[in-house]
């Protein structure tokens, strides 16, 4: 199932966040959240997956792109298993606590 991860920081390291989303638009909205970001950033980084970001913003760049992993939540500094039920296979994984 595709899932979408959403990173930020400065360009020649690792990111600052990295985090996965079911939608593009919801990880859209989570850098939105982190950066603030403006009407032309957020159709740059849903025409291309990417926007440069000011000073201001606390970053250099933000991105988007989309993923077909089995596991989403390795791409969540805090994502656990019980975060995405539906890529659980074995109904005994779901009784796994954080």
């Amino acid at each position: 199932m595709t899932h979408y991860i959403a990173m930020g920081g400065e360009h020649g390291c690792l990111p600052d966040n990295c985090s996965s989303y079911r939608s593009e638009e919801d990880a859209i909205g989570g850098l939105d959240c982190i950066y603030e970001l403006t009407n032309k950033q957020k159709r740059e980084i849903k025409a291309q997956g990417l926007t440069e970001l000011t000073r201001k913003q606390g970053g250099a760049y933000c991105s988007v792109s989309s993923c077909d992993c089995s596991e989403p939540w390795e791409h969540d500094e805090f994502g656990t298993p019980m975060d995405w039920p539906e890529y659980l296979e074995d109904e005994g994984d779901k009784d796994e606590t954080r």
